[in-house]
């Protein structure tokens, strides 16, 4: 794994640009960490994220970086997604039916870091979180496991690891050559801008996302 340093050498070497004469290394950094997050909402990062159980308690959040949940366990069993007009058939007491243990989830009128489990736990689970979860006898007991896809952590310094795969770090330098070579003004070169785009969307199609 590349630092940002690395990133914007080389971003900076594909500009012919090394003296900074035309972009400052900070626009090269701000436009290789637009690519990350940009990159980050193709669903390309995952990541298991645990969550006591509360007994009475249906609604829970994740971290803010979350940009879609993908599945959620409780007491080690996974729970079907639904939606409230699909519980509504079922019954008008859906969000409070007694005696059973959680059996749905789901994310309607929520944020997009927030879910809720009907019916609600009866129990109270370990506050003891486990790193990484896993499907143990015991570890995942009365509490809530989420599967999610996020938005890695920005770097906000040249020495820190850019987050990237291989492949993705490269994905970021053509786009962000890209982008800086197709803007206006005394530097626009829009015969680079094209030539890098096109070998980013190489790289795109062999990891079968669309942007």
């Amino acid at each position: 794994m590349a630092t940002i340093r690395d990133l914007i050498n080389r971003c900076q070497d594909y500009l012919q640009d090394l003296d900074s004469a035309a972009f400052s290394r900070d626009q090269v950094r701000r436009a290789l960490l637009d690519e990350t997050s940009r990159l980050s909402r193709f669903k390309l990062f995952g990541e298991i994220e645990w969550r006591q159980g509360v007994a009475g308690t249906g609604r829970y959040s994740v971290a803010d970086d979350t940009v879609e949940m993908v599945d959620v366990l409780y007491d080690g069993q996974a729970l079907h997604r639904t939606t409230e007009e699909l519980l509504d058939r079922k019954g008008a007491n859906w969000e409070g039916t007694p005696g059973h243990p959680p059996q749905y989830w789901l994310t309607d009128q929520q944020a997009v870091n927030q879910f809720r489990i009907v019916p609600p736990p009866q129990d109270t689970g370990d506050a003891t979180p486990v790193f990484p979860p896993v499907r143990f006898p015991g570890v995942t007991e009365i509490n809530v496991v989420i599967w999610r896809f996020i938005d890695p952590q920005t770097a906000t310094g040249e020495e820190q690891d850019s987050g990237l795969p291989a492949m993705l770090e490269d994905v970021a330098v053509f786009r962000s050559v890209a982008m800086l070579s197709g803007q206006q003004g005394d530097f626009r070169d829009d015969t680079k801008a094209q030539f890098f785009k096109s070998l980013a969307d190489l790289y795109i199609v062999q990891l079968d996302i669309s942007t």
